[in-house]
């Protein structure tokens, strides 16, 4: 369903809202409401807006796709920024363990590299993107099954 409208009506904001959703968890439109996970999503992207001084609107939190334990699925944000856009996980659905979303060094899969809970943490990571000198990995960190078969961090 593709929706065109000025980028200031609902119906443009909901298109806007749907394709990012669809975008980052490819499984959106199969999985059925979950009351109690649409709070914690609407929490968390309330709680980001907050930490970060973004606008709700540039703020998308869906179920990761490629996360889960115990059954109970992380959550993927994403936060579309000047034309950037800025991946995390979070297992909890808080900002407190906010984990930036990047490829790794050594394999090139997408996989938690910092933490992010505040703008300070997360300045630290950005800013080692741009000079070169790599913040290290939480040690909790490293096991994703997201790393490449054969990373020293690949974990099935």
């Amino acid at each position: 369903m593709t929706i065109t409208h000025t980028p200031e009506t609902l119906a443009a904001r909901v298109a806007n809202a749907l394709d990012r959703a669809r975008r980052q968890d490819p499984a959106f439109d199969t999985r059925p409401c979950d009351d109690h996970r649409a709070l914690i999503r609407r929490a968390l992207a309330h709680d980001i807006t907050v930490a970060f001084g973004v606008a709700l609107h540039t703020v998308t939190v869906t179920d990761d796709p490629d996360r889960e334990h115990g059954g109970w699925r992380w959550f993927r944000v994403a936060i579309a920024d000047d034309g950037n856009e800025y991946r995390f996980t979070s297992f909890g659905g808080t900002v407190d363990d906010l984990r930036v979303l990047a490829p790794c060094p050594q394999c090139g899969g997408e996989v938690p590299r910092a933490d992010a809970s505040e703008l300070a943490a997360l300045g630290r990571f950005l800013d080692s993107l741009a000079t070169g000198h790599p913040v290290p990995t939480p040690h909790e960190y490293e096991p994703d099954h997201q790393h490449a078969h054969g990373c020293p961090s690949y974990q099935p």
